[in-house]
């Protein structure tokens, strides 16, 4: 059956016209005028208890914490990324508006040991690391259970478990804060209740109760006792009374030998009580 010349122009007009509103979706993604960049940091044993900030200029990007993933978006160009540990190291990238970018960021090793380092990875793979960093910072279990600290230059070992009195200092803190360790992580350790990152934690230490008390009483005591022995004994007011200069140097020994232990015991106890430098001078790990 032939149709009319008529209602061919209509069907054809109507489909003239709504061609535009199906295109309409497609024209919205492709008009994005900005790049997405996700910078992510997998779990590695190279130095996966240091962190970094990733830099575009002056403007902080974010920091490339081990176990972590930065979603940055900026105006499509040339784009120099730029981060500092030991060394410093850059990455370059032509950002186009409207595409995705995967950078996986690492801490370098062999001639570039301890740098931050950068390489651009494909979306299938980073998709699929990404996937396991969301997950694992999700669960994040608890299944170590001691920090052990080792002294770089004398491999003296301190080990933190659960259930201590500990103090620690993020990066920026002007003050240490103490509570109870209460869980070990892998990646985060919890004290009263609350998270922190190894990647944060610039010092850490065990904390007796009371014991800032007992080293200044300490203190205290061997000084009152140093100055005791030292001082001379009064000269006695009597014609008959016999010399005794034997007797008080005797005593002013025992004096000084007394507060120089009151003071050994004080240094003793700020040393156990110190917090360990994870950053230069103590090394952090999680053992079973």
């Amino acid at each position: 059956m032939r149709v009319p010349n008529k209602v061919l122009f209509v069907r054809k007009s109507f489909l003239f016209f709504l061609l535009p509103v199906f295109s309409i979706p497609s024209q919205l993604r492709a008009q994005d005028p900005l790049a997405t960049i996700k910078f992510y940091r997998p779990v590695k044993t190279i130095g996966q208890y240091e962190s970094y900030e990733i830099k575009l200029g002056d403007a902080m990007v974010g920091r490339a914490k081990s176990n972590s993933v930065i979603i940055f978006r900026t105006e499509p160009g040339d784009k120099i990324f730029k981060a500092t540990t030991t060394g410093e190291s850059s990455f370059r990238l032509i950002a186009e508006a409207g595409k995705t970018y995967f950078v996986e960021c690492g801490i370098g090793e062999g001639v570039a040991a301890g740098k931050p380092t950068f390489r651009l990875s494909s979306a299938t793979q980073a998709e699929k690391e990404i996937a396991v960093i969301n997950n694992t910072r999700e669960q994040d279990l608890y299944s170590q259970t001691r920090i052990k600290l080792t002294k770089t230059k004398s491999n003296k070992v301190l080990i933190l478990e659960r259930g201590m009195r500990v103090a620690y200092v993020i990066h920026g803190a002007a003050y240490s804060t103490r509570g109870i360790l209460m869980e070990v992580g892998k990646t985060s350790f919890v004290v009263d209740n609350k998270k922190i990152s190894y990647s944060d934690l610039s010092a850490i230490g065990k904390r007796r109760q009371g014991s800032g008390f007992v080293q200044t009483l300490y203190s205290f005591l061997g000084a009152g006792s140093i100055v005791s022995g030292l001082s001379p004994a009064p000269t006695p007011q009597c014609n008959g009374c016999q010399n005794q200069s034997s007797g008080d140097g005797g005593a002013a020994a025992v004096g000084v030998l007394l507060g120089a232990g009151f003071i050994t015991l004080a240094i003793n106890t700020g040393i156990k009580n110190s917090l360990k430098d994870v950053l230069v001078k103590w090394k952090l790990e999680v053992i079973e």
